[in-house]
């Protein structure tokens, strides 16, 4: 899914895209192959001609397939994502001594060959607004730490020992 960056007028387009599917790794193969959306998620923007690019400003409503990270269980949580990014080209090769990130740079996403990949855009602003440490509900009582028992399930003898 791309859009022709070309073909944006002067007086700009509206976007609406529904994706069905999107792996949370990147289209290299990072991490590919986690379907990272629990439903299809929708991408409402508005892109228009600028002077570092194309301004590209939008809402992304996705449910997403998160692991808690107290109790290790799957679950899905509902995210709405609003972005505003400049879409243009990827510069030539960046030498060994341009490693500082300039601010300005921060809202760009870069393009191939004048077609940004929506699903590329899409899955970076997803990742961007997800928690660090996700957590199924405020209430989870996660692992045991002795014999790895879901304390949200059972609980376990072991549980209050205190560990040697």
């Amino acid at each position: 899914m791309h859009l022709e960056l070309s073909e944006i007028p002067e007086q700009g387009l509206t976007i609406e895209r529904t994706l069905d599917r999107l792996e949370s790794g990147t289209d290299d193969g990072d991490e590919a192959g986690r379907e990272l959306l629990a439903r299809p998620a929708t991408l409402v923007a508005e892109a228009r001609p600028g002077k570092r690019g194309v301004d590209l400003a939008g809402r992304i409503v996705a449910w997403v397939r998160l692991e808690c990270s107290r109790c290790l269980e799957p679950y899905e949580r509902r995210f709405e994502v609003d972005f505003s990014l400049v879409l243009a080209p990827r510069p030539a090769r960046v030498s060994a001594d341009e490693h500082r990130l300039d601010p300005a740079e921060a809202a760009l996403f870069h393009t191939e060959e004048g077609r940004a990949d929506l699903r590329a855009l899409v899955r970076e602003q997803l990742h961007l607004g997800l928690p660090l440490k996700p957590i199924c509900r405020p209430e989870c009582a996660g692992l045991c730490p002795t014999c790895g028992a879901n304390r949200n399930d059972l609980e376990c003898r072991c549980h209050g020992e205190s560990q040697t």
